[in-house]
């Protein structure tokens, strides 16, 4: 009895210490793609036979293989993307430079695809509607431009009718038909012109406003409008110092 007790003990603690074993070689997986970030703090997804997630810097716990799709973010900031190909059990070292976003870069966007600056600086919504709102004036334009055209042109022919008539009585019925022309040309004309302006305005504002408002300049503009209260010792006595930046 005792030799199946010490016999059964004895599978008990191999069977341990196979298990054990395979549970340190499980965990000693260190992954095999380091992520650094200029600047930390980027958020990065990894997209390939296994999606990960994680903030930089980080070392990838997981063991990553063949090719992936590295995106990272941070507000602020342009989004990086690059490709990979990665061998199993071969360390990698990933360095994300992330370029800043700038007024110049927005101002620029937007002056040529009018939404684009305030998208790219991250205000989409306001993007999306200053970019309708350009095109949309643009288009009234166009088609007012096309209309005082046609309305132009019956006036020209109106008045060459006119100074062709022989008769007196038909100079009279052309007379009238030639106001009519001229007015509607007028009324055309004022159109044209006052949706040209809107146009004109929507798209100058849509570039003053990616350069002046962009969100970084806001903050500053925040942090230099309002003073600040500190605490400080003055003389032997506490107090408080008022200070305003300009």
């Amino acid at each position: 009895m005792a030799s199946k007790i010490q016999t059964s003990v004895i599978l008990i603690l191999i069977i341990s210490v196979f298990s054990l074993d395979g549970y340190a070689q499980q965990n000693t997986s260190q992954g095999n793609l380091e992520i650094i970030s200029n600047p930390p703090g980027a958020a990065v997804v990894i997209e390939g036979e296994m999606d990960v997630a994680a903030v930089a810097p980080c070392k990838i716990t997981q063991d990553l293989a063949g090719r992936i799709k590295v995106r990272a973010t941070k507000p602020g900031y342009e989004t990086w993307k690059s490709d990979m190909i990665l061998v199993p059990g071969q360390p990698y070292i990933l360095n994300i430079d992330m370029k800043q976003k700038t007024r110049f870069k927005a101002a620029m966007r937007s002056m040529f695809i009018p939404g684009w600056g305030q998208y790219y600086s991250g205000s989409r919504f306001k993007g999306v509607f200053l970019g309708l709102s350009t095109f949309t004036g643009a288009a009234a334009a166009f088609f007012a431009t096309e209309n005082y055209n046609n309305k132009h042109d019956e006036y020209l022919d109106a008045k060459l009718d006119f100074q062709q008539a022989q008769s007196i009585d038909e100079r009279v019925r052309l007379r009238d038909v030639l106001n009519q022309k001229q007015e509607d040309a007028y009324d055309a004309e004022t159109l044209k012109r006052t949706l040209t302006g809107v146009a004109i305005g929507l798209w100058a504002y849509n570039f003053l406003d990616a350069l002046i408002f962009f969100p970084g300049h806001k903050q500053d503009h925040l942090n230099k409008a309002y003073p600040s209260i500190q605490s400080a010792i003055i003389g032997d006595a506490p107090g408080l110092v008022l200070t305003a930046k300009f």
